[in-house]
């Protein structure tokens, strides 16, 4: 074969790679035997050779001549071939550019043309909607009538009185007194509802953060654009170098800074600052002084704490902090914060004392999701909406949720109660009286008189605590706040800002003042001492206030205290020392010689040896603990009091030790002892993790939580200091209520609450156990212990213990029994959990890349597809009726402990055993994988066992993904899930698999193809996913087959054909410019004012040139040669089935059905009527039909529009703003002898109609009243 193309091809021209590869292995091979057959004939016939130069010199200049002939005649054909090649590659990249220009061109006014129509659809559609707005206004005109009849009423009176005023003898004849009255009755205003004027706004928004129902974030979906276009703009001024922080830069609270979150920069303020060495927070600080800050994310909503490491330096805080300076902040001005601070209008919490609860939060994000959702505006509060969100339901109905946290329980309906006459308001709790004659350690906090002052107890940290939250609550003074009391009463319980520190106390209304009551105040009074006169002195007063600012032990004698109950106190019973006193003391000789001596001082005892390991004392009721940390009823950390000096002496030592230590350079690895500098202490540690940005997680071995600290805040712990005085305990004789295995979030956040920091009594049921099995007492409001497990119980939060006592029968027979009572069986207890370790089954073997036929046997909720190959089917089968003969009996049931259970054996619900894994546990059941199929199941316990089967053979369901597709907000939703699962579960389809995962516990990227169509393209048509941007080139997303490997073979590619070029689009008519007319003829109506027009005298370029309907006719006769459609691009074109069996040109506009058959949107593009097909109807369009225009060209007919008014009930179901018998005169008025004049074509075809009178067509439309004047 002769070719004058090299191997390489053409460069600029598209070529096949493997026609190519075709032509240059032909011409290898002929290369290959034209040189065998010339060394053939060189061995062969040694004559044939060039004859040897002789020494003639007559000869050679013939021969030379001869050679220069052949030279010069190849050299023609060479430059001949290179000419021809040159005008090949020209003439190719011209045209290629040509129709590249051309086609790049067609598709921009194509997309063009199609984003115009979609949003005249759209603004059909919304101003559809708007006829329902006057639902809005229904309550409005409601108080609209009653005022009119009101009024209708008064000028009736205002008559009736005029008219007897003129003549008095007409007052027999009318009512006068009601007359009177109807003059005489005020307006009452209050009596009208006003409020419609004040129209609810509906937005649709996207949550973003939650703090409770009455305080969360929203971003408006209408903002989306506009908050993409910001990401864009702060990464960009992030890039920026001058950006940076440097050394004297300043940071303020309440400065605007841009914060990296996940892989963006964002927006935020400074809402604390910390600086190095110091505890409490600064106004401003210099950026390498900033040990960590606290910033609000304005786009966002939410607060997050950034920690520096002294280490890290400046660089540190550049890789997640950037500095605004005023020509950014002048380039963002126009951004607003995306965050809308928002409140659920008039709801409150269930419980008022507890406030909002963890599980209002949870249902709210619960409900809500990350989906949009309706919100609707009533009102403003300073910088807070007060709203409602509204999302659809399964069955389309608006889920208002007030009223959804209403009836779940967990918030209730604001309503002002007004307290009935004779009731009281609400009250502080009794004060509880401790006993008597006991010493406390007091200080006096407040003095009205030696007779009446207050105390507080010194050991006591539950004020700092109290006056904490209350600040927090409250805010700072002069805040604005819903909670201000307007008509306060006697005795009423309330809060209070104290003159003294601007603080919030809680108080009580005595009068026109407000007593400030602290209540873990004592109220005292001084034993046996009285003023001099009827009250105390000023002078006396003063004194007694500048003696009590030093530490004093106050001595309680009967009724002459108060102690109010928010405080727990704890009691010795110890001899009454001899106290300082006031006066001088008594002499020598003038005490009594009944007087009792004071006890002599105790002797000197020599401090205890430390301990740094907890030893239970030999007694183990009744212990005084207190708890450092909770984490649930099944986990609980308390100190014992009685080892309050030896964890002062092991603190104390550390500091000492550790105080001006220097760092080390140590590897930190898990489990290993350390010093951890904690808020500035030293502690005893234990490291959890380290991550790679040297911040590791610290158990506090003498308090139980966990810290995040700096490896720059740890030093070796020495030897001798390993230990811990912590104890590990947890409640015994309860357990979860409502069948679960695990504490719910709720019952553990409600015991954190009340028991961190608290004291308690604690008795011990096993101390050889971990975590210890104790009981709990802690003293309530009026001063009683109560049982924490008995309180969980009567929370409905917990369920006592079952115990079954078990009767042994004995027969004794012809014997007397030793005693008269027969002894009580010992009760049964629940045996702990059996731990059970399995591994987990072999990851499944992953076919090669290429096509393949795979049966789906699973999707998952999160959007993977298990499918299996024919050879894992048939494994299958093999493996079940393995599994069967394996486990022949159902095992004993036991109790067994899952956290460490991955692989195991199931018993599904067709009683056969398969293999699973052990996903999560819930109560009473095991979430499990069906680990050969993919299918995820909730088990009951007693089908589940922890035994690996046939550990030997992989999973045989291999987990896919999609490939090139983006699902719709990063995640599969659960209607794009359904949709997977209708058109795959089941099903073998061809399978592509694209890519391969490294891991062997990773997805496999494939391409599923359903009739021959990719379901990734099918997902996007639905809207459920995009296609991926990284993936430029289109030819990306296409399936390929496989190509054959190419052997050196001699193929011959003699009548090879070139390939088929791709069809474009259809193009329109050319009409006439605008003014002037011509002749049309209407195809179709989709509306009165929308319609498909032909041209009537449409210009033939070749007279000789078939005509559209001749080349129709022609492809109809061999329409079964024609190859049926297998691509189904948008707008692509193709031939489509009409009802009379004949084929048409149409194009595609999309799918609209998938289940349980495939159809196919099309439009007639020579007619304008649209059609719904199956793929077996359509046809691949030949290329001599696409050199046609359309026939029928849409346009929109100008002059008239939708009426504003019409009582006509039947309606256009598409176009709901025209009715149908506005269609139906449209239709008659559209026959005869049409002509048009083009008026516009942006955003448009706009034309107006004529008929043969040179009358508007649309004209009698408009005189029926069923169309207005545009």
């Amino acid at each position: 074969m002769v070719t004058n193309v090299g191997e390489e091809g053409v460069d600029g021209l598209q070529v096949d790679s493997r026609i190519i590869g075709l032509i240059y292995t032909a011409r290898m091979n002929t290369k290959k035997r034209q040189g065998d057959k010339l060394r053939a004939r060189k061995f062969r016939s040694p004559s044939a050779s060039p004859p040897a130069r002789t020494e003639h010199p007559n000869t050679e200049g013939p021969d030379m001549l001869k050679v220069l002939d052949e030279a010069l005649c190849k050299a023609t054909e060479n430059l001949n071939t290179l000419d021809n090649l040159h005008q090949t590659l020209t003439s190719g990249i011209h045209a290629q550019l040509k129709k590249e220009r051309s086609r790049i061109t067609k598709e921009i006014e194509d997309c063009t043309e199609k984003a115009i129509g979609m949003l005249h659809k759209r603004r059909s559609v919304l101003m559809s909607e708007l006829s329902s707005l006057e639902q809005l206004f229904s309550d409005g005109r409601e108080e609209c009538q009653k005022l009119e009849e009101r009024r209708k009423e008064m000028r009736m009176a205002i008559q009736k009185a005029k008219h007897v005023r003129q003549v008095p003898s007409l007052g027999t004849y009318c009512h006068l007194d009601k007359v009177l009255e109807t003059l005489e009755t005020p307006v009452d205003v209050g009596s009208y509802d006003m409020s419609s004027l004040t129209l609810s706004l509906q937005e649709w928004v996207v949550l973003t953060h939650v703090v409770n129902p009455t305080h969360f974030y929203v971003r408006l979906v209408s903002e989306h654009k506009a908050g993409v276009a910001l990401t864009k703009k702060v990464n960009k001024l992030c890039f920026e170098e001058h950006r940076r922080f440097m050394d004297k830069d300043e940071i303020k609270t309440g400065m605007l800074v841009f914060v990296r979150w996940k892989e963006d920069w964002c927006r935020a303020k400074v809402c604390e600052l910390f600086q190095k060495g110091c505890l409490e927070c600064v106004t401003q600080c210099c950026a390498a002084e900033i040990a960590r800050l606290q910033v609000f994310f304005q786009d966002h909503g939410f607060t997050k704490g950034l920690t520096f490491s002294d280490e890290g330096g400046l660089r540190g805080l550049n890789e997640c902090l950037r500095k605004v300076d005023s020509d950014a902040q002048f380039e963002l001005h126009h951004w607003a914060p995306q965050a809308i601070r928002c409140s659920l209008r008039d709801i409150i919490p269930s419980d008022l004392v507890k406030g909002w609860s963890a599980e209002a939060r949870d249902e709210m994000r619960r409900v809500i999701g990350s989906g949009a959702v309706e919100m609707q505006v009533f009102s403003e509060d300073r910088d807070t909406l007060l709203v409602d969100l509204k999302k659809a339901s399964v069955d389309d109905i608006l889920l208002s949720l007030r009223e959804h946290l209403v009836f779940m329980e967990l918030a209730r309906f604001y309503s002002p109660q007004v307290a009935p006459s004779g009731s009281k308001p609400l009250q502080f709790y009794p004060p509880v009286h401790p006993k008597l004659n006991l010493e406390l350690h007091a200080v006096v906090s407040y003095v009205n008189t030696p007779s009446d002052f207050y105390v507080q107890l010194v050991d006591s940290m539950e004020f700092l605590l109290l006056n904490s939250k209350l600040q927090d609550c409250y805010g700072p003074p002069g805040s604005a706040t819903e909670l201000q009391i307007y008509c306060p009463c006697l005795g009423q319980a309330c809060v209070a800002l104290c003159e003294k520190n601007k603080d919030w106390c809680r108080a009580e209304v005595t009068g026109v003042f407000v007593y400030v009551c602290r209540h873990i105040a004592l109220w005292c009074s001084l034993v046996d001492v009285t003023s001099v006169g009827d009250s105390w002195s000023e002078e006396s007063i003063e004194v007694f206030r500048k003696m009590t600012e030093q530490n004093l032990k106050c001595p309680h004698k009967p009724l002459l205290y108060t102690f109010f109950p928010c405080l727990r106190v704890q009691l010795k019973e110890t001899p009454l020392p001899d106290t300082a006193v006031w006066d001088p003391p008594l002499s020598e000789e003038h005490k009594s010689p009944d007087e009792p001596l004071p006890p002599p001082p105790p002797p000197t005892v020599e401090p205890p040896e430390l301990q740094v390991t907890l030893n239970l004392p030999a007694c183990l009721k009744d212990l005084r603990v207190r708890v450092t940390h909770v984490t649930s009823p099944g986990h609980i950390c308390v100190q014992l009091l009685q080892f309050d000096n030896q964890l002062k002496r092991v603190h104390d030592l550390m500091n000492r030790g550790y105080l001006k230590s220097d760092q080390q350079e140590v590897d930190w690895k898990v489990e290993m002892s350390c010093a951890a500098n904690v808020n500035g202490v030293w502690e005893r540690g234990k490291v959890c993790s380290v991550s790679t940005s040297n911040i590791s997680e610290v158990l506090r071995c003498d308090f139980g939580n966990t810290v995040k600290l700096h490896i720059s805040n740890l030093r070796p712990l020495l030897p001798e200091l390993v230990g811990s005085l912590l104890l590990e305990c947890c409640l015994s004789d309860i357990r979860p209520a409502g069948g679960r295995s695990t504490w719910t979030a709720t019952a553990c956040d409600f015991i954190s609450y009340y028991l961190t920091g608290a004291t308690a009594v604690m008795t011990i049921k096993d101390a050889s156990a971990r975590p210890a099995p104790v009981s709990l007492f802690c003293s309530n409001r009026s001063g009683q212990d109560v049982s924490i497990a008995d309180f969980l119980i009567s929370e409905g939060l917990a369920l006592r213990e079952r115990t079954e006592a078990v009767c042994e029968k004995s027969s004794v027979k012809n014997e007397t029994p030793l005693c008269s009572y027969s002894p009580r069986p010992a009760p049964l207890t629940t045996p702990s959990p059996e731990k059970v370790k399995t591994q987990a089954y072999l990851p499944p073997e992953f076919p090669p890349c290429g096509h393949t036929r795979m049966s789906i046997s699973a999707v998952s909720d999160d959007g993977v597809i298990y499918a299996m190959t024919p050879q894992a089917e048939c494994e299958f089968e093999r493996l079940k009726d393995c599994l069967q003969q394996h486990i022949k009996t159902l095992p004993r049931q036991r109790h067994y402990n899952w956290k460490s259970v991955l692989g195991c054996a199931v018993m599904g619900s067709d009683m056969l055993w398969y293999r699973g894994q052990v996903q999560e546990v819930i109560g009473g059941h095991v979430k499990v994988q069906y680990v050969d199929q993919g299918i995820v199941e909730n088990i009951p316990v007693c089908h589940v066992y922890p035994v690996v089967l046939c550990e030997n053979i992989p999973q045989l369901s291999v987990p896919c993904q999609l490939n090139g597709v983006i699902p719709v907000g990063g995640s599969w939703q659960w209607d794009a899930v359904a949709l997977m699962k209708e058109l795959l579960l089941g099903r073998s389809v061809s399978v592509q698999i694209m890519e391969l995962p490294e891991n062997l516990h990773g997805l496999v990227t494939v391409e599923i193809i359903l009739d021959g169509m990719a379901l990734s393209r099918i997902m996007v048509n639905h809207q459920h996913a995009s296609f991926d941007p990284s993936i430029s080139v289109p030819e990306d997303y296409v399936v390929k087959p496989p190509v054959p490997d190419l052997d050196d073979w001699d193929l011959n590619t003699k009548g090879l054909e070139e390939l088929q070029p791709v069809l474009g689009v259809f193009t329109n008519p050319t009409l006439p410019d605008k003014g002037k007319q011509f002749r049309v003829k209407v195809k179709h109506l989709r509306t009165p004012n929308e319609v498909f027009l032909s041209l009537v005298d449409m210009p033939m370029c070749d007279q000789k040139q078939e005509t559209l309907q001749e080349a129709l006719e022609q492809v109809n006769k061999d329409i079964d040669s024609l190859p049926q459609l297998t691509d189904f691009p948008m707008e692509g074109p193709c031939l489509a089935e009409y009802s009379d069996g004949l084929y048409y040109r149409a194009k595609l506009l999309g799918f609209t059905e998938l289940n349980p058959s495939i159809k196919i949107l099309v439009r007639h593009v020579d007619y304008g009527s649209d059609d719904i097909l199956p793929p077996c109807k359509l046809r691949c369009l030949p290329p001599s039909l696409l050199q046609f225009p359309c026939e029928a060209v849409c346009v929109r007919l100008a002059g008239f529009k939708p009426p504003h008014v019409c009582v006509e009930v039947e309606r256009i179901s598409y176009r709901p703003e025209w009715s149908m018998k506005s269609m139906l005169e449209m239709i008659d008025l559209l026959h005869g002898n049409l002509s048009a004049v083009v008026t516009g074509v942006e955003p448009q075809l706009t034309v107006v109609l004529y008929r043969a009178d040179k009358t508007l067509v649309h004209v009698p439309l408009v005189e029926k009243g069923l169309a207005d004047y545009e």
